[in-house]
């Protein structure tokens, strides 16, 4: 198992395990406004992992495991309203359905209804 795939995987752990508003309204993100939010904003699970969505379609994850913490690299794009990445040496992009609420939180459901959410972070002007 490479570091990068155990990265994946505990930021996945981590995603599902993150807590979601219990009452909270979410609502499907189609392309444009989810490109939006997606490139202006980090997503944050919990204290522990966050991803960033670069214009250019770069994604940068970074996972702390204990003591220690990775980045993994690898590219996002749209098909339709769905969110699409692909992690630096996979063959295959996973697509995922955005949602958002109004309280800042965003989850991302996967073709077998996995639910991975976090919150939107706003990023600071350059």
């Amino acid at each position: 198992m490479t570091l990068t795939r155990r990265s994946t995987r505990a930021l996945a752990v981590v995603a599902a395990l993150a807590p979601a508003p219990a009452l909270a309204d979410w609502r499907v993100v189609h392309r444009d406004e989810a490109v939006a939010l997606l490139t202006t904003h980090d997503i944050a699970y919990d204290d522990i992992a966050w991803e960033r969505h670069e214009a250019d379609g770069r994604l940068l994850a970074r996972v702390a495991e204990g003591a220690r913490a990775t980045t993994s690299v690898g590219e996002w794009r749209f098909v339709g309203d769905a969110r699409c990445l692909r992690w630096s040496g996979a063959d295959r992009w996973e697509c995922y359905r955005v949602e958002a609420d109004d309280a800042g939180g965003v989850r991302f459901i996967d073709g077998y209804r996995n639910v991975s959410t976090g919150a939107l972070v706003a990023r600071a002007a350059p």
